[in-house]
């Protein structure tokens, strides 16, 4: 028997327990619900999905429902009461989807004796499984959409904008940072890997060292790519370009010691110790969706761009000859469509989401505003200044066109960025 759609939501539907939101502070602030194994077959059976309440939910407030994507790890379990203790105060109910690369269960059906199942990983944990645990949260809450927020970054921001094309009627207010979307950087011709262009006008002579470097040394180049992609994420902007040259110069002298100190601070060797875990198969699997829409880098002899050569390393095994998954469609053009309200965060310095692109999503997004910062991807100057709270909480508490919100984006015009004429 084959199940459409809306039946097979009724069926999964059916399997839940209520989540409604508790009625004294006592509630438990771990909520175990069972989701389908895989969503397109609800026969396939069920599993734990966990689920964290930041603090005891209050009714009446507003909920967020925190969202991340299956290589993102700031939620894991334990990681809503500090999001919700930096983030979103006390006026707002915080709900963290633990995710469904943490289910003991799903690994007994993907991390085989022999192996991980790559088939069966790629099946039980691309975006649309995902999403629709997201949507069998969000339907079974027993409370005012008008009072529902979704909050994402990277690439969990880029999974509330997949969720959206599958859920436009969904009234809520969705707040998405460094939206991350490869799929559209490639149709438009995009992307935000802008190292080659910034590394070689500042140190000429290593740029070409380093060229040289990597044709004589193939078994180093993903090391010293991974180190460079990394370090995006963790040095600021004013010390980017000298820790750059630090790593390639650590590398063209063979400096082994200073490499082992560069992949241990920027979580490299971390990464690849989770890769023999669930969680480290569901972040290959989500990477992999970066990676499919872009060309393969690896190997070129030109010009290097980390952020994007990064991901085929990451993606491994499935972005190699004889995997390659077909990715499932998202139909972007849905966004024109979704009753959400939607604020959509991006950086000019952002190397991952490229900021052209951030244009042209919000651009396609109804009810979508869009700021820009002079910042990077984790937007370490906005976080400095203390006031992403204040913003965060004035768009869920009263949305995008109240005072209070109007206030704190006015705060940020002197960090927000502009396209200057070129001389």
């Amino acid at each position: 028997m084959i199940l459409t759609r809306r039946e097979a939501m009724k069926a999964a539907i059916a399997l839940l327990p209520s989540l409604a939101l508790a009625q004294n502070t006592s509630a438990p602030l771990v909520i175990t619900l069972e989701v389908p194994v895989d969503h397109d077959d609800p026969r396939s059976g069920r599993i734990k999905l966990q689920c964290e309440w930041g603090a005891p939910p209050v009714p009446g407030r507003p909920t967020v429902v925190a969202v991340a994507d299956a290589q993102q790890y700031y939620l894991r379990p334990g990681g809503a009461a500090r999001l919700q203790a930096e983030l979103f105060g006390t006026r707002l109910n915080l709900l963290a989807i633990v995710g469904r690369s943490r289910s003991e269960d799903l690994a007994r059906l993907v991390m085989k004796p022999g192996g991980t199942d790559w088939g069966a990983a790629y099946r039980l944990l691309n975006w649309r499984q995902w999403a629709r645990d997201l949507d069998l949260v969000i339907r079974h809450l027993e409370l005012d959409r008008q009072r529902l927020g979704l909050y994402g970054r990277s690439g969990g921001a880029l999974l509330i904008h997949q969720f959206l094309t599958l859920r436009p009627d969904l009234k809520a207010r969705a707040y998405v940072q460094a939206a991350v979307n490869s799929e559209l950087d490639a149709r438009w011709g995009v992307g935000g890997d802008a190292f080659w262009g910034e590394f070689s006008a500042r140190n000429p002579d290593t740029a070409r060292e380093l060229i040289s470097w990597v044709e004589r040394n193939p078994q180093h180049r993903r090391s010293l790519i991974l180190v460079l992609q990394r370090q995006h994420f963790f040095e600021n902007l004013e010390t980017l370009p000298d820790a750059r040259k630090r790593a390639a110069q650590a590398f063209l002298n063979g400096d082994k010691a200073v490499i082992a100190a560069m992949r241990e601070r920027y979580q490299i060797d971390a990464i690849e110790k989770s890769r023999s875990t669930l969680e480290g198969v569901g972040g290959a699997v989500r990477v992999y969706e970066f990676a499919a829409p872009r060309e393969d880098p690896r190997g070129d002899a030109g010009p290097l761009s980390p952020s994007h050569e990064a991901t085929f390393y990451y993606a491994y095994p499935l972005a190699e000859p004889g995997h390659r998954p077909s990715v499932p469609p998202t139909d972007w053009s849905r966004l024109r469509d979704v009753a959400a309200e939607v604020v959509q965060v991006a950086s000019r310095h952002d190397h991952t989401a490229d900021y052209r692109t951030q244009i042209g999503l919000s651009g396609l997004t109804r009810n979508s505003r869009l700021l820009i910062l002079n910042d990077d991807h984790v937007f370490k100057r906005w976080v400095a200044r203390g006031t992403q709270p204040r913003f965060l909480q004035a768009f869920f508490l009263n949305g995008a066109a109240s005072p209070d919100f109007q206030r704190e984006l006015a705060a940020l015009n002197d960090l927000s960025w502009r396209e200057r004429p070129q001389a």
